[in-house]
């Protein structure tokens, strides 16, 4: 009798589209997940590696202004004090042969007769100060940057240990500023005031935040509504906010980064030009755009925001009640 051996269980059949379709979107979920995680956690970690930058810049400003209590140099000058109290300026003009702005009489602040040189393209003087970086020719794109290269040649050549403080800011927070047709740097210290780049002379060094982009510094406190105040050659409205926000924030400058989106804020199209809609922390703050609340910190692309005080951030979105003095 011959004996047959039972059958083999029938094999699983093959997974169905279905299955494979569900397959693959629960892969790419969980792909998803991991990237977004990982980006939140590098963010994360350049918040604050920035806060911690800001924290040590601050620190450097701040002796500043005890150094010029105590002993005043630059702050000696009436129009100085009026503009920016004892703090380090905002405005290359002080160290030109244009001197303070506001002043009566020209007057830099470099050290023997210092005189701060753009680049040769540029045109004589520096244009109005506007709100953002890219897209721009690099003469304009350096006079861009002059609000915190004005801060931290203030601190290098007037400061004693203020310059020992900003010294401590790791070098992967600096960058030179680039070079001009001719290989010299686009702007720099003329120390020996021969109008031409020496190996004596500064080369300057702007501050970048954790995601490579430029640091902002305001410091202007003397705007007025009735045009009264002294002339500068930043916009208007820079004026204006500045004032306004450094009353808001105590009598103190403020120091900041525009966050892990700083490279998209940072371009025309996002901060504008003349009467378009503004991203910049003071276009946002006066009110420029048809989302934007005056006296208030309400633009999304400011939310996230890393200032060198944290407890102004919520200030600025609180909003003005009413303005005090500095």
């Amino acid at each position: 009798m011959i004996m047959r051996r039972p059958a083999p269980p029938c094999a699983r059949p093959a997974f169905t589209l279905v299955e494979l379709m569900v397959v693959v979107v629960i892969i790419t979920v969980l792909i998803g997940s991991v990237l977004v995680a990982s980006i939140t956690l590098v963010d994360r970690a350049r918040r604050s590696n920035t806060e911690a930058m800001l924290a040590v810049v601050q620190q450097a400003i701040e002796e500043f202004h005890r150094e010029q209590t105590a002993h005043p140099t630059a702050s000696r000058d009436r129009a100085y004090r009026r503009r920016y109290g004892r703090y380090p300026p905002d405005e290359l003009e002080c160290f030109t042969a244009k001197g303070i702005p506001g002043s009566t009489r020209p007057r830099t602040l470099g050290p023997g007769g210092a005189v701060m040189v753009p680049s040769p393209l540029a045109q004589e003087g520096y244009p109005p100060m506007r709100f953002y970086t890219q897209g721009l020719p690099l003469e304009a794109r350096i006079n861009e940057f002059r609000d915190q290269l004005a801060l931290t040649v203030a601190i290098t050549t007037l400061g004693d240990a203020s310059a020992a403080i900003l010294q401590r800011v790791e070098d992967r927070y600096w960058k030179d500023v680039p070079d001009d047709p001719r290989g010299d740097p686009a702007i720099y210290l003329n120390r020996d005031d021969d109008s031409k780049w020496t190996p004596g002379d500064l080369r300057l060094r702007y501050l970048v935040d954790a995601w490579g982009q430029p640091v902002r510094y305001l410091a202007q406190r003397d705007w007025k509504p009735d045009d009264s105040a002294p002339p500068s050659s930043n916009h208007p409205l820079w004026n204006e906010a500045a004032t306004e926000l450094v009353r808001l924030n105590g009598g103190k400058p403020l120091l900041y980064s525009y966050g892990p989106d700083g490279a998209d804020q940072l371009t025309p199209d996002r901060m504008g030009t003349e009467g378009n809609i503004e991203a910049s922390v003071l276009a946002d703050f006066e009110g420029i755009g048809p989302d934007n609340i005056r006296h208030r910190i309400d633009q999304p692309w400011n939310m996230d925001n890393v200032y060198a005080d944290p407890t102004l951030k919520e200030k600025m979105e609180k909003g003005i009640v009413t303005a005090g003095t500095p």
